[in-house]
């Protein structure tokens, strides 16, 4: 049989005037006669379940099954405990004011009291029987105990000033082969004793697609465990020194994990993930300065399997830290918002590794393909998505002699210095005469200084996913292409990026760019020099020969 709880009505604080006393009131309406914490519906007149007895029995020896221990006094602390924490639990006499609290308090049992006779002459000439509870068989029975007892010294060994926050959005998106920070971790161990975080644990939902019935989201659709930031999950440090303050950025720092004692297990919809770390992760002493929010942020890498539409959150308990001394509790259980997969889509330097070299009025070129992939667990075979528009970049590289000049005028035709044409299959995944420009809603324009905005004329519906067979898609799709104006030169040298990729539904958060691309090809006209002769000597040093002068 296990212990039972026994039901009670605390008293907690300054009672009576004893500073941190407590007192429990054990089954206070006679309504627990078995010890279980449940109202058996004592009453009055008494039920068969309930015996109105107010207090708990006491044990009517020691032999037997009430040898040994019968009661436990058991605490439990709350989330307000600090690291570091230390405490005594004392059952004694309290004393103060000159008044005197006994550390337990009897009542007297009505079902056994010693019965007095008085006689007539006690009694007014009416002779009485009188019971006398504090007295058993006509022994006085104390009222109050004198035990006393102190315990052990109590220190908080788990880290508890943790505190989870949620950095997803509503409607969040995450690109194929992206890192999203999911939940971000304040914690703090108030410099002493040094903390270490051991292992961290989570889980990632996914709803079951109607149809399949199968998760959204699986093991497969994230990278594998590595000790390096390609890692599927890890932990990231908040970087001091550099980047924000408090928030995920490039400049945090990823946190070595140990990829043999971690693990990611597929159960149902639901991803079990442990992450390890050997040694532990020393964290801050305080939540002031540098240390101020968050200072780890909980990571999440996708792989390239994952498929448009797959959605996911993660879930971490209370105490999904572990330190090397044991369990930490946040201050909440976190289930992030859920956040959804966007198109997968690929971008290639079709520049080569070399890059591009244009002439004076070139191309068109392509300089950036884009393979997208729009198929979804519900409908693997059908396109699903459909391009909207885009942003291209033209990036000068250092000191070189490159303007937007540079790039033939713009216009909603083939001869634009900027057009985007659909791979039409002839020479599957390359730019070639027969592939088509996509016709744009109008002339493209700059929006800044050197982002030029196209907008398809109508929505361009994207394949599905590649099929790995000649003749059929495999990939680019579209094509970003360049033509030249006459004013490049051999000493213009640029990049071209892509950015802002719109969808009908959603849009990227891809951001490419492609390696140098020059006017290299420009075949620039001889440099020629007219200088008046000047006599030489050899007072000067200069002398003249057919082709040019020069100087000693």
């Amino acid at each position: 049989m296990t212990d039972q709880l026994v039901k009670a009505v605390p008293l907690i604080g300054n009672v009576d005037g004893f500073p941190n006393s407590v007192y429990l009131f054990l089954d206070p309406f006679g309504d627990d006669p078995n010890g279980d914490y449940q109202d058996e519906g004592a009453s009055n007149p008494q039920t068969a379940a309930g015996d109105d007895v107010i207090g708990e029995r006491i044990p009517p020896n020691d032999d037997g099954p009430y040898q040994g221990l019968d009661y436990f006094v058991v605490i439990r602390t709350d989330s307000d405990i600090s690291n570091g924490d230390d405490f005594i639990v004392q059952v004694r006499p309290l004393v103060n004011n000159n008044v005197v609290e006994w550390p337990m308090r009897f009542l007297p049992d009505e079902s056994q009291p010693t019965t007095h006779a008085l006689s007539a002459d006690a009694n007014n000439g009416v002779p009485m029987d009188v019971p006398f509870y504090h007295e058993v068989n006509g022994v006085f029975r104390q009222d109050f105990s004198f035990e006393a007892i102190d315990s052990n010294v109590f220190q908080a060994a788990s880290q508890t000033d943790t505190v989870f926050s949620d950095l997803t959005l509503i409607n969040d998106t995450i690109e194929t082969e992206d890192s999203k920070a999911m939940v971000g971790i304040n914690i703090n161990d108030q410099g002493s004793p040094h903390k270490t975080i051991s292992k961290i644990s989570f889980e990632i939902l996914s709803p079951l697609v109607a149809g399949p019935n199968v998760p959204s989201a699986t093991v497969a659709d994230f990278n594998p465990f590595s000790p390096t930031p390609n890692s599927g999950f890890a932990l990231y440090r908040d970087n001091d020194s550099a980047g924000i303050q408090g928030v995920y950025d490039p400049a945090d720092t990823f946190v070595p994990l140990s990829p043999t004692g971690s693990k990611a297990v597929q159960s149902g919809d639901k991803i079990i993930v442990d992450i390890t770390f050997s040694p532990g992760v020393a964290v801050p002493d305080d939540d002031n300065g540098p240390n101020k929010g968050p200072d780890f942020f909980i990571v999440v890498r996708t792989s390239n399997h994952i498929s448009f539409r797959d959605q996911f959150s993660l879930s971490i308990n209370e105490n999904g830290l572990t330190f090397e001394s044991g369990p930490s509790t946040g201050n909440a259980q976190i289930n992030t918002h859920l956040v959804t997969t966007n198109v997968p889509v690929f971008a290639t330097d079709t520049t080569g590794f070399f890059g591009a070299s244009f002439d004076r009025n070139d191309g068109p070129e392509d300089v950036i393909g884009l393979n997208f992939l729009t198929a979804t667990r519900l409908n693997p075979s059908s396109s699903n998505e459909s391009l909207v528009s885009l942003v291209v970049q033209l990036n000068k590289v250092g000191n070189s002699a490159f303007t937007n000049s540079d790039i033939a005028p713009l216009s909603n035709s083939p001869a634009s210095g900027i057009a985007l044409y659909l791979d039409n299959g002839s020479v599957n995944g390359r730019f070639d005469p027969n592939d088509a420009i996509i016709p744009l809603a109008g002339v493209p324009f700059y929006t800044g200084q050197n982002e030029v905005f196209l907008r398809t004329a109508s929505p361009v519906p994207l394949p599905p996913r590649d099929a790995f067979v000649p003749g059929t898609d495999f990939g680019p799709d579209i094509f970003i292409v360049l033509r030249t104006s006459g004013s490049i030169s051999q000493d213009s040298v640029f990049t071209v990026g892509v950015r802002n990729i719109r969808y009908q539904s959603s849009l990227s958060n891809l951001r490419f760019t492609t390696g140098p691309i020059d006017g290299g090809d420009v075949n620039e006209s001889p440099f020629l020099e007219i200088v008046t002769p000047v006599l030489g000597n050899t007072s000067n040093g200069i002398f003249f020969c057919a082709v040019g002068r020069f100087r000693s």
